[in-house]
């Protein structure tokens, strides 16, 4: 049977990322093909459709690559207090209010007390007043409640048992000292302890969540959009937060000596920023490394993960009014195993960052998510605005409407390689085109300047096509590489050609056995580094 193919989507409401993984939910992944077909919203209950790649009508003209992978256009969320609501402002400032009390009066951390005593007055039976008669309830065949009235006894202060007079002790002293008097007075001291000052602030991220300025407010409005602006939950979460990281040692992590780091920066890691400014962090390798899900392991990974958290946020983002506020998280599920397998260490994983480090990821991208993931994720999560969803062979697709192609590492289609020196500071702008089914493109890359090395890179989207390269000054043609068959799952191509005559590089990409259309990038740079 053939499996489904995942699409990116936006769709039906959801719930918690932690909600989704669920045992009770693995259910459902045996009915996948009833389930990507009939939880799919009609067009009318979309939230926020997203637009497909779009392509010229014409190929063979290089275009920019701004038309070719337009993304839908998000903005940064406001975190600014002028342009909430008045009835968001009014959320606001209780919360402030709030937080303010709790840490004058030192209950920050105490549990309310209200249920408490209101369980103490239920259970504590009521006394009688004076005079009053008792009322005796006897349970009878018939169920019938009989108060005895010719046997009420008043009850007064007079007729309560008065205990026994004490007798006098005398004490015989040996010393010459006087006896004491009854109406010596003894003095006590009265003068109260001195009291115990309680913090007067406390910090997330570095920044005060009490008598700060725009950064405060910015730091208290993502708790706040994070609950939806129910102050109540909101006052719970941010205490919860504050107290995990006084437990976790989150403020004193950045400079923690973690064993085993080297294994972990594998997993997760900060390369680029999208096409808003957002950096962008890629998380990776996670299932494939069983000895971080044991867990002795994933306590430390846990720890060097929140490690990462506090030096990026310090790093890379800005809370002042107009700074970027937020990362793009991509999630790569490649070689995951079963839901039942994955569920306990991403569930642990997941639920700590939504709960301490709330509102800090833009967008979610999920990369290559099996297909058995589908009906569970497609009606749990991905319906969320900021999370995007793509099935394997879409990963280098969907990241190009997010994030230029020179941003996105070599491993997921793109352009950028770890400490590139070639293109380091270099005007070298990205080059977009499409290739139709069955056809046949060549790419011209002039170099006129004797002695100067040529260095191109170039991706193909979905591979699959036969590619030579080849430089031809006027008189004759130099092979430069052989027209060979690219694998669907090729990397980008990096060549360089040192010219001794003025001439040019024709890149030949052949499409005709393909029935899909193919997406091309590439940019070029001439240098005098003899090698890429």
């Amino acid at each position: 049977m053939e499996q489904p193919t995942i699409e990116e989507k936006n769709v039906c409401p959801s719930v918690t990322i932690e909600e989704a993984f669920k045992v009770e939910d693995v259910k459902e992944a045996v009915l996948v093909e009833s389930a990507v077909e009939t939880t799919e919203c009609k067009q009318g209950e979309k939230e926020g459709e997203t637009t497909p790649l779009t392509t010229p009508e014409r190929s063979g003209e290089p275009v920019s690559c701004d038309p070719l992978t337009e993304a839908p256009s998000f903005k940064e969320e406001s975190y600014s207090v002028a342009d909430l609501t008045d009835i968001e402002k009014k959320a606001l400032e209780s919360f402030r209010l709030k937080v303010e009390e709790a840490i004058k009066t030192k209950t920050f951390f105490k549990k309310p007390k209200k249920k408490i005593e209101e369980k103490l007055t239920a259970d504590t039976p009521v006394a009688a007043e004076p005079g009053t008669p008792i009322s005796v309830t006897t349970e009878s065949s018939a169920l019938q409640e009989t108060e005895v009235n010719d046997r009420a006894i008043p009850v007064s202060v007079e007729q309560q048992v008065t205990p026994p007079p004490k007798e006098d002790v005398s004490v015989e002293t040996t010393d010459d000292s006087s006896p004491v008097s009854e109406e010596t007075d003894i003095k006590i001291d009265e003068t109260p302890p001195a009291p115990v000052e309680g913090p007067k602030n406390f910090y997330i991220w570095g920044i005060p969540i009490h008598e700060g300025d725009d950064k405060t407010d910015a730091l208290l409005l993502k708790f706040l959009k994070a609950r939806n602006f129910k102050v109540d939950e909101t006052v719970s979460m941010i205490k919860s937060t504050v107290k995990w990281r006084k437990d976790f040692g989150a403020d004193a992590i950045e400079d923690e000596e973690i064993e085993g780091k080297e294994a972990f920066e594998k997993l997760a890691f900060f390369h680029g920023y999208d096409k808003e400014g957002h950096p962008v962090c890629y998380n990776r390798n996670f299932f494939q490394n069983k000895e971080v899900q044991e867990k002795s392991q994933f306590n430390k990974f846990l720890r060097w993960r929140v490690q990462m958290m506090e030096k990026s946020i310090k790093s890379h983002l800005d809370f002042a009014p107009g700074g970027v506020q937020s990362f793009i998280q991509v999630i790569d599920l490649q070689n995951s195993p079963g839901l039942l397998k994955s569920a306990n260490g991403l569930r642990k994983f997941i639920s700590l960052l939504q709960d301490n480090y709330p509102e800090l990821a833009a967008k979610q991208i999920i990369l290559n998510m099996p297909w058995y993931y589908y009906p569970v994720l497609y009606r749990k999560i991905l319906s969320e605005p900021k999370m995007i969803s793509a099935g394997p062979g879409k990963s280098t697709e969907t990241l190009f409407k997010y994030i230029s192609p020179e941003q996105v590492p070599v491993e997921y289609g793109g352009l950028a390689r770890l400490n590139d020196t070639i293109f380091e500071g270099v005007e070298a702008p990205v080059t977009c085109l499409t290739l139709k089914a069955g056809e046949t493109q060549a790419i011209e890359l002039p170099i006129e300047e004797i002695g100067a090395t040529l260095v191109w890179d170039i991706s193909i989207v979905g591979g699959d096509v036969v590619y030579g390269e080849e430089f031809v000054p006027d008189t004759y043609t130099v092979i430069v590489q052989k027209p060979h068959k690219l694998p669907a799952l090729t990397e980008p191509i990096r060549n360089s050609f040192k010219v001794e005559k003025p001439g040019k590089i024709v890149i030949t990409i052949d499409n005709s056995a393909s029935k899909k259309k193919k997406i091309v990038v590439y940019r070029s740079t001439i240098t005098t580094i003899a090698s890429a």
